[in-house]
């Protein structure tokens, strides 16, 4: 039990009814001209109105497309931003706004999001820090983080990882629910909403998980369920029912009576038979008999809107409506429970352990680049100063770039986009900003995206005999950091546009490959048409190019120049039996400055170079971040 010195306001939650009426959903048009008025497409919902009372539980059932996850999105004001909502909703008599929903309830949704790497009480942790009220100390926190923990019997698996991605499994499916369950009681909630919570369970586990649902219900909270194919034993176990048929109310009242009013209207419930398979199938659309169906159902509807129950539930709602203007004005609710200091620190924490324990951003990223520079270091081990060593040295320098970007990008993406999906939701119940969330996501980075260059020049470097000098090396080090960061800023970019790990996959590629072309390597920077010269401005790969020669070749004063090693205008080796004319279409660099002029390399001071460097991993980041405000308020 928890001590009676703690605050009133962790300790305890008010009772809450709540009531809707006249509650119509459409669906929104897209229009294709910019300029043209939104117009109403399909009605979800068609004047539905009910009310249901503190410590209660109500079950909305229906088929598919009746309209049951879009009547619950409603009354928790949450996933609209594709319909145009009218109707009044009430709680406490009190007419509800957006901040006093989101603020006295809670939303279990039906797909589970979790970051897999956290262990059960690790999540609970974070939740605590970002949900609770920042006047509750952590002290306090953390015997509610037990106490929850203990009420949803999830004590056994608190060290367990959550698990549930391709590299381990973590806790069962019914232990992922109950996991969201805590999540949302952590605050007390008078509400809360859930979205078909027994999807996946089979028929044991769904039964245990609804009598927690009662148990809470028991404790005065007022809870909501949308329910797919319950088992008998799991459907009575709800005390309310809200059948709902093609936007329509076709029952709702004590599922008690729910055979009975069904009887009564001639469609009588066969012995032996689960009530909730018997309601789906006489109120769904068959194929091929559409007209019929929706003549049944219509019946069906019209017949209780005339009914005592309906016209009992209406009385209700009516009287709550009239008396809803004489309501106070209550104090604007913010959207966050703690300051921006406390969520900074909380999804920093949150970020580090994620970092550390990602397999994909640590030992993989880390094995990588070990292999590579070894691989690397093998093939161009020991290159000379001669013709034939520039080009060498000049692939080994560019081979560097593409690892750098290419490798840290795709690491980005891989884990990136799978957390997209986690951060708006969270976002949208309020727990953290997107730059809290973006500020907190790279600086947990930064740590293994500077380890991966620094790993790989210092195994890269001196085996391919580059510059001998430490100066050089540190310098080289320093731009590897650099690229490596273009690298993580293209990833971020490119996740938070596509948002999806296989689309940003398949688009990657295709826009790097122009940047790659516009280096300086492959293409003579002078060759590019002048219509598009501009580009190579755009391209991390002509700045890190440019400082990794000039730090490569700038200092070599001469070089061995032979006419067996001649390296010609077309790629070609020139051989001392040619002929004059040809040995004269040779090119034999005598010095670093002559590659460099050969490359039209090191044309400009090399702080433009790294002014252009830190200016697109600035832009690019800055746009991504853009991109997720955009994201998170698509609600």
């Amino acid at each position: 039990m928890l001590s009676s010195s703690e605050p009133a306001l962790f300790n305890s939650f008010t009772p809450a009814s709540i009531s809707w009426h006249n509650v119509n959903v459409w669906a929104k048009c897209k229009t294709r001209l910019w300029f043209r008025m939104p117009q109403y497409g399909p009605q979800i919902i068609k004047n539905v109105s009910g009310r249901i009372n503190a410590g209660s539980t109500l079950a909305i059932m229906g088929a598919s497309g009746a309209g049951k996850t879009t009547l619950l999105n409603v009354l928790n004001a949450r996933n609209l931003s594709n319909f145009y909502v009218d109707g009044v909703i009430k709680i406490n008599d009190q007419l509800a706004d957006i901040d006093m929903i989101t603020s006295m309830s809670a939303y279990v949704q039906q797909e589970d999001l979790f970051l897999p790497t956290l262990t059960v009480r690790e999540h609970l942790v974070f939740q605590a820090l970002v949900r609770m009220d920042s006047k509750i100390s952590d002290h306090h926190k953390i015997i509610r983080i037990n106490q929850v923990m203990q009420e949803l019997s999830l004590e056994k698996c608190a060290e367990t990882r959550i698990g549930g991605n391709r590299y381990f499994k973590g806790i069962s499916g019914g232990e992922l629910k109950r996991l969201s369950f805590a999540v949302e009681i952590l605050t007390n909630p008078s509400i809360m909403f859930c979205d078909e919570p027994t999807s996946g369970l089979d028929s044991f586990m769904a039964s245990n998980l609804v009598s927690i649902i009662n148990k809470l219900a028991r404790s005065g909270r007022t809870l909501i369920c949308t329910i797919h194919q319950p088992s008998s034993e799991t459907f009575e176990m709800f005390q309310n029912l809200l059948l709902l048929a093609d936007g329509r109310i076709a029952y709702f009242g004590e599922l008690k009576d729910a055979v009975r009013h069904f009887s009564s209207i001639g469609y009588r419930c066969p012995e032996n038979y689960n009530p909730a398979d018997f309601y789906v199938q006489e109120l769904a659309v068959i194929p091929g008999r559409e007209l019929e169906c929706r003549k049944k159902i219509n019946r069906i509807c019209d017949y209780f809107e005339k009914s005592f129950l309906n016209q009992k539930s209406n009385s209700v709602s009516i009287r709550l409506h009239q008396s809803s203007f004489s309501t106070i004005r209550k104090p604007k609710l913010s959207r966050y429970k703690v300051g921006r200091w406390q969520q900074y620190s909380a999804l920093t924490w949150r970020s580090y352990l994620t970092v550390l324990r990602e397999p994909a951003l640590t030992y993989v990223r880390l094995s990588q680049a070990l292999i590579n520079s070894i691989v690397i270091a093998l093939i161009f081990h020991g290159q000379n100063y001669d013709q034939r060593g520039v080009s060498n040295i000049n692939g080994a320098l560019f081979l560097l770039l593409v690892n750098m970007t290419m490798q840290n990008a795709f690491a980005v993406i891989n884990v990136f986009c799978s957390e997209l999906p986690i951060f708006i939701r969270e976002h949208n119940n309020g727990m953290y900003r997107v730059d809290a969330y973006f500020f907190c996501k790279n600086l947990a980075e930064i740590p293994i995206f500077v380890c991966i260059p620094i790993v790989f020049v210092s195994i890269y470097y001196y085996a391919i005999n580059l510059y001998p000098s430490f100066d050089s090396f540190l310098y080289c080090m320093v731009v590897a950091i650099l690229l490596s960061a273009c690298g993580v800023s293209f990833g971020y970019l490119i996740s938070c546009t596509c948002r999806n790990t296989d689309v940003a996959l398949s688009f990657g590629p295709p826009l790097v490959m122009p940047l790659q072309l516009l280096g300086g390597y492959f293409l003579n920077t002078k060759s590019i048409p002048s219509f598009l010269r501009w580009t190579q401005y755009l391209s991390w790969f002509y700045y890190g190019f440019d400082l990794l020669a000039v730090n490569q070749w700038d200092k070599i004063s001469s070089m061995e120049c032979d006419n067996d090693t001649n390296i010609t205008r077309n790629g070609t080796i020139s051989r001392p039996n040619q002929d004059a004319a040809s040995k004269s279409s040779g090119v034999c660099f005598r010095n670093g400055q002559q590659v460099l002029s050969f490359l039209n390399l090191g044309n400009h001071s090399e702080w433009i170079d790294f002014f252009g460097l830190i200016l697109l991993i600035v832009t690019m980041r800055f746009i991504a971040f853009l991109t997720l405000v955009l994201l998170s308020r698509r609600r």
